[in-house]
C-alpha cells in the first residue's frame, strides 16, 4: 500500500472507499466520499485541494509527451527535403521516433528505481512527484512528541492532591487512557503495569479531545485526564507542582474535582540536531516546529535543536493555519515539507507540498497521508530523503540534457548530409543505454 500512489476519484457514482481512523487511534468504520459530501475526513479532503493546486511537474517530463511525440513524430514521416535522413536512408520512423520524448521518459522512470533504493534503506515514497517536491525543500515544519523526540513518556513524579493516594491517581488515569495512542498514555500506562498493579476494569465509555486529553466514564464517575486547557475548558482549577520545562504535565479530575497530577519526561533523539544542521546544509532556509505541548516544554526543545521558530499550544486546525503561512513564506518553486507521526498531524501531513511520517511509532492516518513514511522513526532519515530527491533530479536533468544535446545534433549533421542510419541508431538505442547506466547511479547513495 504505501509503494504506490494512491488517487483520488470524485466519481459520485463510484465513491472510493476510505479508511479513516477514530479518535482513539483505532481503524474507524469505513467512509464513503461522494461529490460534494465532506465524510471522507479532512484526510482526505486535503489531499484533494493539494492535488488541485499542484501545478504539473516538469523536471521528469511531466508535460504532454503525446504532443512531442506527434510533432517529432509527424517531421519524421516528411517526406521533403526538410527530412534530415533521406539521403542516409533512415527515414523509418522507428528508428527516429520522438527523440526528446524518450529522454524525458527516461528521466521520469528512473525515479522508480531511486523509490525503490530508498525503500531499502527504510524511506518509503509513495510517488515521482514526492521526489521533485522534496528536492525543491525551502522550509521544514516538525511535529515534536514522537518526531524530534523519543516519544516514549516515563512518569518522574505523581502529585496527588488532598486525600488522593499516588497509587489511586496513577491507576485512575491508567484507566482512562487505557485506549489511548497517545505517548504520554502509553507512559502512563507503562508505569502502572510496572508497577505489579492488578489489571485496569474497562472504562464504559472514552472519548478524545482533540489537543486536550481524553474523557472517560468509568462506573457512574466520569474522568478527566489531560493538560491544563482541558481542566480550565471544563471550569476546573488545577493545583499542581510546576514542572520543568523539559517535562510533561497530565492533569486528573474526577466529577469536577481535582485530583492532581502526573509528570512525564521525553528526551530528544540523539540524531535530530545532526539530522536538522544537515537539511541547512541541503539548502533548507527554515525549520520549525509546530506542537500542541506548552511553550515550556517546546521552547526547551526548540533552544536545543537551534530552530527558527516554535509554536506551541496549537490546536489541530491552528496548526494548519500555522503551516499555511509558512508555505506562503516559501518561493514559487519551493516547497514546505512537514514531518510528524500522531493522528492530529494526518490532515497536515496531507495537505503540506510533502508529508513525512514516521512508522514505527506513527498511527495509521498519519502513514496513510504522508507521501513518505520513514520506517525507523529517525529524523536524519528526513534529511537523506532530501538528498536522495536531490541526486535523483540532477540525475535526471542529466539525462534529459545529454538526450537533447545528442539528438539536435544529429539532426543537425543528418540535415547536412554528413551522417546517415548508424548515427540515428546511435541517436536512439546509443542514448538510451547511456541514460539508464547514469540513471544506475540512482542506486548508489552515500550520506554525507
Amino acid at each position: 500500500m504505501l509503494a504506490a500512489q494512491s488517487k483520488l476519484r470524485l466519481n459520485p457514482f463510484s465513491p472510493p472507499r476510505l479508511k479513516e481512523s477514530n479518535g482513539n487511534g483505532r481503524k474507524g468504520l469505513p467512509l464513503w466520499l461522494h461529490g460534494s459530501d465532506r465524510r471522507g475526513g479532512p484526510v482526505t479532503w486535503r489531499r484533494a485541494e493539494r492535488a488541485a493546486k499542484q501545478e504539473p511537474s516538469t523536471c521528469f517530463g511531466d508535460f504532454d509527451i503525446q504532443k512531442i511525440r506527434t510533432v517529432s513524430f509527424g517531421f519524421f514521416l516528411y517526406d521533403g527535403d526538410l527530412n534530415p535522413f533521406a539521403s542516409g536512408g533512415s527515414n523509418d520512423p522507428q528508428h527516429c521516433k520522438a527523440p526528446f520524448a524518450g529522454g524525458a521518459d527516461r528521466g521520469k522512470s528512473q525515479t522508480n528505481e531511486q523509490r525503490g533504493g530508498a525503500s531499502s534503506k527504510g524511506i518509503l515514497i509513495k510517488s515521482s512527484q514526492a521526489i521533485e517536491a522534496l528536492a525543491h525543500t525551502e522550509i521544514v515544519a516538525s511535529d515534536k512528541t514522537g518526531t524530534l523526540t523519543h516519544g516514549k513518556f516515563r512518569v518522574i513524579g505523581i502529585h496527588p492532591f488532598n486525600t488522593m493516594t499516588g497509587e489511586a491517581l496513577l491507576a485512575l488515569a491508567a484507566q482512562a487512557e487505557a485506549h489511548s495512542s497517545h505517548p504520554a498514555a502509553l507512559g502512563i500506562l507503562a508505569a502502572y503495569h510496572e508497577s505489579g498493579a492488578e489489571p485496569l476494569p474497562t472504562a464504559t465509555s472514552h472519548t478524545t479531545v482533540a489537543g486536550r486529553g481524553v474523557k472517560a466514564v468509568i462506573g457512574e464517575d466520569t474522568v478527566l485526564v489531560g493538560n491544563a486547557a482541558m481542566m480550565h475548558d471544563f471550569g476546573i482549577s488545577p493545583t499542581c507542582v510546576e514542572a520543568e520545562s523539559t517535562t510533561c504535565t497530565v492533569h486528573v479530575a474526577k466529577n469536577d474535582e481535582y485530583l492532581g497530577s502526573i509528570v512525564l519526561a521525553d528526551t530528544l533523539k540523539e540524531d535530530a540536531a545532526p539530522a536538522l544542521q544537515k537539511m541547512r546544509v541541503l539548502g533548507v532556509r527554515e525549520i520549525h516546529i509546530l506542537t500542541g505541548d506548552t511553550e515550556a516544554a517546546a521552547a526547551s526543545v526548540a533552544q536545543a535543536l537551534g530552530v527558527n521558530g516554535c509554536h506551541a499550544a496549537l490546536m489541530p486546525d491552528e496548526k494548519m493555519q500555522c503551516a499555511q503561512t509558512l508555505k506562503e513564506q516559501c518561493s514559487p518553486r519551493g516547497t514546505l515539507l512537514f514531518i510528524g507521526d500522531g493522528i492530529n498531524d494526518a490532515p497536515l501531513l496531507a495537505a503540506a507540498d510533502v508529508g513525512c511520517a514516521m512508522g514505527a511509532l506513527g498511527t495509521d492516518a498519519a502513514m496513510d497521508a504522508a507521501d513518505i513514511v520513514i520506517m525507523n522513526d529517525s529524523p536524519e532519515q528526513a534529511a537523506n530523503a532530501i538528498q536522495i530527491a536531490k541526486k535523483t533530479v540532477r540525475i535526471a536533468k542529466q539525462n534529459i540534457f545529454f538526450a537533447l544535446v545528442v539528438k539536435c545534433l544529429i539532426l543537425l549533421l543528418g540535415a547536412l548530409g554528413i551522417t546517415g542510419m548508424w548515427s540515428a541508431v546511435f541517436g536512439d538505442v546509443g542514448v538510451c543505454i547511456l541514460c539508464i547506466l547514469n540513471a544506475a547511479r540512482c542506486a548508489k547513495f552515500k550520506t554525507k
